[in-house]
């Protein structure tokens, strides 16, 4: 997405899941939705799964499948943690926003790349990474963007595709993991477009 486009995406989803009516510029509220054929309201929450991205204004199908390897739904408020030694190079786009822009995405490869064969121990590994500390020119990292990045993942989401008879039922489960267990935090049946 370009700057404009996601822009007016962040305005659209700050739309959907606050509870007052007041329109950010390039948002849409109930108006907007309450005008269309089949009518509906913006729930004023927040998002329970990225399906929903599908029924804000503005989202394409072409956008949500840009988009969808990037986006999680979960509960809570609080800024998700990412978890640094699962990384791919696929999600370098991440790794360039959880550094608030200050990379490119070739940077945030190469830094992807650098992680060591079994991870790291500690973030502190991380963080001292040279290619990190450039960024930050040596300085220390500011505690807000240090707190978006973890070594332990407490959300998973789990995939499965059965086919049988010519047959194929698709599920998605979004599992919270703690304390030696993980339970089911929600289920979705089929696959989102």
């Amino acid at each position: 997405l370009g700057q404009v486009e996601g822009e007016r995406l962040a305005a659209v989803i700050a739309d959907w899941i606050d509870p007052d009516n007041f329109t950010e510029v390039g948002g849409a509220e109930d108006g907007v939705y309450s005008a269309l054929p089949i009518p509906y309201s913006t729930p004023g929450r927040p998002i329970a799964d990225i399906s929903e991205l599908r029924a804000m204004s503005g989202v394409t199908r072409l956008t949500y499948t840009q988009l969808a390897r990037y986006l999680c739904a979960r509960p809570g408020n609080e800024p998700h943690q990412i978890n640094a030694n699962l990384l791919t190079e696929a999600d370098a786009p991440l790794l360039v926003a959880v550094l608030g822009g200050r990379i490119a995405i070739d940077e945030a490869v190469e830094i992807i790349r650098s992680r060591p064969p079994v991870g790291y121990p500690g973030l502190e590994q991380f963080w001292a990474n040279p290619l990190i500390t450039g960024v930050f020119d040596n300085q220390t990292v500011p505690s807000d963007i240090r707190g978006r990045l973890s070594l332990n993942s407490q959300f998973f989401e789990a995939r499965a595709e059965i086919s049988r008879n010519g047959l194929t039922f698709e599920t998605t489960l979004l599992l919270q993991v703690g304390n030696g267990r993980a339970v089911t935090l929600a289920r979705r049946y089929g696959r989102p477009t």
